[in-house]
């Protein structure tokens, strides 16, 4: 059976959801793969055919943006309605949404203690078909990240399509708490698992790891006077506190390259653009904002969000074609727009994270559904 999978490209998918009262550890835990992607930027090797889905906080959507795929708070997947938040199907915990395209859906699912790879019709949820994974996982690895008071385990997976072979990257790490120390890492397994759409062939690779995907480059020395930016690789990682470290140099979005520059009268900034394909340069936009402390572009690459020095509670979303502002959102945590709405994430509460689909016409809120919420302390450690 052939499958089709019209997603743009790829690159990295992981949720990080260790049990208990974590957060400065999963906070920990992404800035230092936010900094691994940014170090291996300028080396890492990008094939026109890589693919990268449309992504979007906690989720993964077809390029239409009229399906997207989230993860569940009991560890499993639902397919959404982007339009009205309507659940359409679900996969049952534990499962890992990968890409979702206009006639299937590819998840990573764990059924009976074992792998496999299922495609599902994006609006019916009807599973097309199903592949097992015929190797075994150590038996503490699941994706179900298992919790024991002590010990716990984490399961991160990121997936990239390269030539009509989906990547399937993953990296189980069990985690282990004595006494009043710090949390220490216990094994660890790692592996990449080649899936051919065509014929539906698995190989593993056990030990190899799926470099991750690159967001930033060194700027070219061509009189640019870059500012540092907020950004992350893109991909559906849940994070638990906005923006994302900081970085220097060139946005990569696909073929463009792109230099945010301060406004010669200090409120908003200078989009500069090209090529890297060719060098040519393409029109600079100038966005006309409020004091700036922050410039933090969408997962989309599309778009830039620009929090008010001076109200920051308040991010206000341009378009990066037009300069044109499409929406103020009140404490975001993390944004993308696709097709016509604006996903984005914020606390509810202190220990809540809702997804929130709003229009990018109106700014009307369409729905909103928790993502996330913090685990109750268990018993004290001795």
């Amino acid at each position: 059976m052939k499958l089709s999978l019209d997603c743009p490209r790829t690159e990295l998918l992981n949720w990080i959801t260790p049990p208990g009262d974590n957060r400065r550890m999963k906070g920990t835990i992404l800035v230092f793969l936010v900094s691994v992607a940014a170090a291996g930027a300028d080396g890492a090797v990008v094939s026109p055919t890589d693919e990268i889905p449309a992504y979007f906080p906690a989720g993964v959507a077809n390029v239409a943006g009229s399906v997207g795929c989230v993860r569940t708070l009991a560890g499993g997947v639902d397919a959404l309605d982007l339009g009205t938040g309507k659940r359409l199907w679900k996969s049952d915990p534990p499962s890992r949404a990968l890409y979702v395209g206009s006639e299937s859906a590819i998840l990573l699912e764990q059924r009976n203690g074992r792998l496999q790879i299922a495609a599902y019709e994006p609006r019916k949820g009807r599973c097309i078909k199903a592949w097992p994974c015929n190797f075994a996982l150590p038996p503490w690895a699941s994706l179900a990240e298992t919790s024991g008071g002590r010990t716990w385990t984490t399961f991160e997976v990121r997936a990239i399509r390269r030539s009509g072979v989906l990547e399937i990257g993953y990296d189980a790490q069990e985690h282990v708490v004595t006494g009043i120390a710090p949390p220490s890492t216990g094994p660890q397994a790692t592996g990449i698992i080649r899936f051919e759409l065509g014929s539906g062939r698995i190989e593993h690779h056990p030990g190899e790891t799926l470099a991750p995907f690159p967001f930033v480059e060194s700027a070219p020395a061509r009189g640019l006077q870059p500012l540092r930016f907020h950004a992350r690789p893109c991909g559906p990682t849940l994070m638990l506190g906005g923006p994302p470290p900081d970085v220097q140099g060139a946005l990569i979005a696909g073929d463009s390259r792109i230099v945010f520059e301060k406004a010669p009268d200090g409120r908003g900034v200078i989009v500069r653009r090209w090529r890297a394909s060719t060098g040519a340069a393409e029109p600079s936009v100038t966005i006309a904002a409020a004091v700036t402390d922050v410039i933090w572009p969408t997962l989309d690459r599309r778009h830039v969000a620009l929090r008010r020095a001076h109200e920051q509670s308040k991010c206000d979303v341009y378009s990066l074609a037009s300069g044109a502002r499409i929406a103020t959102l009140v404490k975001p945590v993390d944004i993308a727009v696709v097709g016509e709405r604006i996903l984005w994430t914020a606390y509810s509460g202190r220990d809540q994270m809702a997804l929130i689909a709003s229009e990018t016409a109106t700014g009307r809120t369409l729905w909103r559904r928790t993502v996330w919420h913090d685990t109750p302390p268990g018993e004290p450690i001795p």
